[in-house]
């Protein structure tokens, strides 16, 4: 984008005419840079170039959806997670609450007194 402003004045007129289209003209780069930087966090977050990243619509929305790969094995151990799997549990805690779908685990019947309770 190129803004240009003309104005024929003398004296007070035309020093406020300059400062004025120096502050737009400054404006208008700080924009420019603003939407470079947009797009190229856009860019990242999605694993794209920053050239397929176009901008252009007015109130638009941004959403990310996270992609549907299996979760991390969680191991229990005495009826508790083992203390190995404890970041994985945050993990699948963090992707569940993201994806909004139901979880469920599979493993090993039980045996023991928490027989079926899984």
């Amino acid at each position: 984008m190129n803004v240009e402003q003309l104005k024929v004045e003398t004296g007070e007129d035309a020093n406020s005419a300059e400062l004025a289209a120096a502050k737009m003209q400054e404006q208008v780069q700080q924009a420019e840079i603003q939407v470079t930087r947009l797009r190229e966090n856009l860019a990242l977050i999605a694993g794209v170039s920053v050239d397929d990243v176009t901008l252009g619509a007015k109130n638009w929305t941004v959403k990310l959806q996270l992609p549907a790969i299996a979760l991390p094995d969680l191991m229990i151990a005495d009826g508790a997670v083992a203390p190995a799997s404890s970041r994985n549990l945050d993990l699948i805690v963090w992707a569940s609450d993201r994806i909004g779908l139901p979880l469920g685990m599979t493993g090993p019947p039980r045996t023991g007194p928490w027989q079926g309770m899984l």
